[in-house]
């Protein structure tokens, strides 16, 4: 992004070292040796899903690339993996803090606009949208995480996460729907390898998960197309 009442090429040579400081810091924080798999699995899956979106931009000439490094483009991209490596235990409750800050501010502004966010209208889709990418999204954060959350927070996450499902099956947003799956079949097997140590609570666990989805499908498969008609 260019400062205003200076010369473009000014700009350019200021953004530039300010990318050269940031791959620099990056490249002498990052430290992937203490990742567990569970971890390392969550980052190349993020890596790998940023990548597919860049690439499949149908801008990759040398003005479209030089476009998007020098406005909020491909780096908003990178900035994601760049803050998720250069955390560390330190900060993980100012960034819990701050997450459930955005779910908070997200669940009062879709009560605030429900109105809208219920329209299936061209505004109601914006709006929800909007108000997810920006506010809500932090909440697939919390569902990878929730072994650092206190009770109040997980409480804060399952509501944003509930609103979002219910909003975005009446919306008809199949994307937002499949990061959530995604997010919680990670959680699943992060149990799976690290809480459930015992052959018995596996069983109980899978019992449990099993009986929840089969009463998911039946609901769908009886109310879904009359209740969230644009979904199918």
């Amino acid at each position: 992004m260019s400062v205003p009442n200076i010369p473009i090429v000014i700009n350019r040579i200021i953004q530039l070292l300010g990318i050269l400081f940031i791959s620099i810091l990056f490249s002498v924080k990052a430290y992937y040796g203490n990742m567990g798999l569970y971890a390392r699995s969550i980052f190349l899956l993020f890596v790998t899903y940023q990548l597919v979106i860049i690439f499949r931009d149908n801008q990759l000439s040398l003005w479209g690339i030089q476009r998007h490094i020098f406005t909020p483009g491909y780096l908003l991209y990178v900035a994601p993996i760049l803050i998720y490596k250069l955390s560390d235990l330190l900060f993980i409750n100012q960034i819990i803090r701050l997450v459930t800050l955005l779910c908070k501010t997200f669940v009062f502004g879709i009560i605030l606009f429900l109105p809208y966010a219920l329209s299936r209208s061209g505004t109601g889709i914006n709006l929800y949208e909007t108000f997810h990418g920006i506010l809500g999204v932090g909440a697939i954060w919390g569902i990878l995480m929730q072994e650092y959350l206190t009770k109040v927070q997980k409480r804060w996450i399952f509501i944003a996460v509930s609103i979002t499902i219910l909003l975005a099956l009446i919306q008809g947003r199949r994307s937002i729907l499949l990061m959530y799956v995604i997010a919680m079949l990670f959680h699943v097997l992060y149990k799976f390898s690290y809480e459930l140590q015992s052959v018995k609570k596996r069983i109980l666990y899978f019992f449990s998960l099993s009986s929840l989805l089969i009463i998911i499908y039946l609901f769908m498969s009886f109310y879904g197309s009359i209740l969230f008609d644009t979904l199918f």
